[in-house]
């Protein structure tokens, strides 16, 4: 369970079927406008050695602008499950 900001996000499930091994880094980028003119940038890099299925479901609680949020998103996925390895998070303006 994760409480941010006055939204609850709870995941309630469980590791499923075997772990095995990443062969490849799960890198994530995206931009967007900013608030004063201009892009926002990030980037995701997650190096992780082993990886693992994930079964149940993510409630989301809340009267914030963020639990409406991601009550309104059509999808709401968690999984899988990561061990080892690094990441790395860049933001930029």
């Amino acid at each position: 369970q994760v409480k941010l900001s006055g939204a609850v996000i709870t995941w309630d499930g469980r590791l499923a079927g075997d772990s095995s091994a990443v062969a490849e880094p799960i890198v994530q980028s995206w931009s967007v406008a900013g608030m004063r003119g201009g892009l926002a940038t990030g980037s995701l890099t997650l190096s992780p050695s082993r990886s693992q299925p994930m079964a149940g479901s993510l409630k989301v609680d809340g009267k914030n602008d963020l639990a409406k949020a991601l009550r309104a998103s059509p999808t709401r996925f968690a999984g899988p499950s990561f061990r080892g390895g690094a990441g790395k998070v860049t933001f930029g303006r």
